[in-house]
């Protein structure tokens, strides 16, 4: 983790530091599947701002962005330059039998 983001969730009760961290892990892991970098590689990036609601964040030409989910679930998406968006399909039916 990068130092400002150890100093963000320090003073946070046990359930919000969880939740901190995923938030963080997951725009991490989106970085460093993009970067084809291991994810410890990339603690010199601070993302904390997402830990503020922040939607996307630009790291250099890369964009790394919270991707809606459910209450406890943590997505992120990274991708080249900036202004770029997402569509989410629907769940898929399962086939009939």
């Amino acid at each position: 983790m990068h130092p400002i983001e150890r100093l963000r969730i320090a003073p946070l009760s046990p359930h919000a530091r969880r939740e901190s961290l995923a938030a963080i892990t997951a725009a991490r892991r989106a970085l460093a599947a993009a970067w084809q970098l291991p994810a410890p590689a990339l603690a010199c990036f601070d993302l904390s701002p997402l830990l503020d609601g922040v939607q996307s964040l630009r790291l250099g030409d890369w964009t790394v962005q919270r991707v809606p989910a459910p209450a406890g679930v943590h997505v992120a998406a990274a991708a080249p330059g900036s202004g770029w968006s997402y569509t989410l399909l629907p769940p898929q039916a399962a086939p009939p039998r």
